[in-house]
């Protein structure tokens, strides 16, 4: 019996263009041909236990028929098929945040009607056999969906956002694959071995192999079980309105704050954990390694904020360590942490320096490619309720980077040089367009200081013009030393955006 990976089904959308990665099993070996809405299109041998083949590279392509035929009378016909374009969703909760949760989520829901924007999510197991234990029957996962009232209520909002600006341009199958997990660190999707060898990311594991030395292995299966049947009535009905329907607009209390830092302490890293060290990697990305698409759209790094001084070494890996499997330079959409201060449990602290992190993967890997939300945050809500900004300017930055389509510009304005005289500094950026465009009050977002050990701030005025913001000071001398940041704060309204209407990407300190 020849038995396919759970990816490949009815209404599945393939990646155009390339060659179609098969997988499954088989329980003999035997002659197989493949075809494609009747015409074949591969003869290839099926190996006893684990198989793959590759089907040549096809042109986009709406409902068709796949069908394998072995040669023992076996048939596997799967309908709907569709060829288009395909990407991976990755990340942890506000990448998973569904459409249904978003601030427009109820109407753009109630007007889905696209046969051909599709979506797969990859269930959310910690460990071999939680699935088979029924602790989370009854979730939308690990089968395809189309984008209809009743499915897009559970696609990812920046998905959906995403899949949609994209099919609207390239007018073809667009397919976006769910592999996300909320309150994860990126420690937890790569290779545990790379963490293991590379001596700055070997404290992930140093830290899990302290906790594995401490734990009462039996007490911990025990409190697990215990977890879940308290919970299988809310994981039955998908208990996240309580994490993502709420919009938080005021500082958590005292109380909050104390209840999330006893429910924290209560939460032990172990064999079962989806943190714990590869754990992800190992349960989810690995069921679909090889599945051919475009890129990886990744929104995450809220829950590396403890080690956020090494968020680009752990981003940098797990980039390299996905190309690798998936053989190719994929490309990597990145989206920087939106603007936000704290909420019960969470703080933005170190938010400044993470996104600094993601700056640098940018600027030392090719084909990574970063994206500005700093406009699209919300003060006290990690979980911001506006999503579309982050999908549409995602699918623009795809489509001028990876499609080459002219006319979109994707690139927020970024930091480039200054040029220092008496009475005031020029900051320069690129990716303007036609020009910067002020919405507020520009010269608060700039910390102006001089250098050394009292490093005293320095008001400051600003004019924005075409590529440059100049900003003003009695107190600035060409010969001194200043350092300057912008927007390098866990929360701010941004206010300095490119006339694409993409808001600028801060900096952090800069001495100049």
């Amino acid at each position: 019996m020849i038995r396919l990976a759970e990816i490949f089904q009815n209404r599945m959308v393939l990646q155009r263009h390339k060659p179609i990665r098969i997988w499954g099993t088989s329980d003999s070996a035997q002659q197989i041909r493949v075809q494609l809405n009747g015409k074949e299109i591969l003869q290839t041998q099926l190996t006893k236990g684990d198989f793959s083949f590759d089907l040549p590279a096809q042109k986009a392509l709406y409902d068709a028929e796949l069908c394998i035929l072995a040669e023992n009378g076996e048939q596997i016909c799967l309908h709907q098929v569709d060829i288009g374009e395909v990407w991976i969703a990755g990340g942890q909760s506000n990448m998973e945040f569904m459409l249904r949760y978003d601030r427009e989520g109820t109407e753009v829901c109630r007007c889905a009607r696209n046969d051909h924007l599709r979506f797969y999510d990859v269930g959310e197991y910690a460990y071999e056999g939680q699935r088979e234990w029924g602790v989370k029957r009854n979730m939308p996962w690990d089968r395809w969906m189309r984008f209809y009232p009743e499915e897009a209520v559970h696609f990812s909002a920046v998905g959906a956002y995403f899949g949609m600006y994209l099919s609207g341009v390239l007018a073809v199958p667009v397919g976006i694959i769910g592999c996300n997990w909320g309150g994860t660190t990126a420690s937890a999707w790569l290779d545990e071995g790379l963490l293991r060898n590379d001596a700055a990311l070997k404290v992930y594991t140093d830290r899990y192999d302290r906790a594995l030395s401490d734990l009462d292995l039996e007490l911990y299966l025990k409190r697990e079980r215990e977890f879940y049947e308290q919970t299988d009535s809310v994981t039955k009905t998908d208990g996240l309105d309580n994490v993502f329907g709420i919009e938080l607009t005021n500082p958590p209390s005292e109380e909050e704050k104390a209840e999330a830092a006893l429910w924290a302490a209560g939460c032990q890293t172990g064999p079962h954990s989806e943190n714990r060290p590869g754990g992800l990697y190992a349960s989810m990305v690995k069921k679909i390694i090889g599945y051919a698409v475009s890129g990886v759209l990744w929104y995450q790094g809220e829950s590396d904020d403890q080690h956020a001084d090494i968020y680009a070494a752990l981003l940098t890996a797990l980039i390299k360590c996905w190309r690798t499997d998936w053989r190719e330079e994929l490309p990597f959409l990145i989206v920087q942490l939106a603007p936000f201060e704290e909420s019960a449990g969470n703080t933005g602290k170190n938010y400044p320096l993470l996104r600094t992190q993601q700056q640098l993967v940018e600027n030392t890997m090719p084909g990574v490619y970063v994206v500005s939300i700093m406009d699209a945050g919300s003060r006290y809500d990690i979980h911001p309720k506006e999503k579309r900004p982050v999908g549409e300017r995602l699918a623009r930055l795809a489509l001028e980077e990876v499609y080459h389509i002219t006319g979109i510009t994707g690139h927020a304005p970024l930091f480039l040089r200054t040029e220092k005289e008496y009475g005031k500094i020029t900051v320069y950026f690129s990716h303007t367009g036609a020009g910067l465009e002020e919405k507020g009050d520009v010269a608060a977002l700039f910390c102006l200081s001089a250098a050394g050990e009292n490093e005293k701030a320095i008001p400051v005025s600003a004019v924005v013009k075409t590529d440059r913001v100049t900003l003003h000071s009695p107190e600035i001398r060409k010969e001194e030393r200043y350092v300057l940041s912008f927007a390098d704060v866990p929360y701010c309204r941004m206010s300095l955006y490119g006339n694409n209407g993409l808001a600028a990407r801060p900096f952090g300190r800069t001495k100049i």
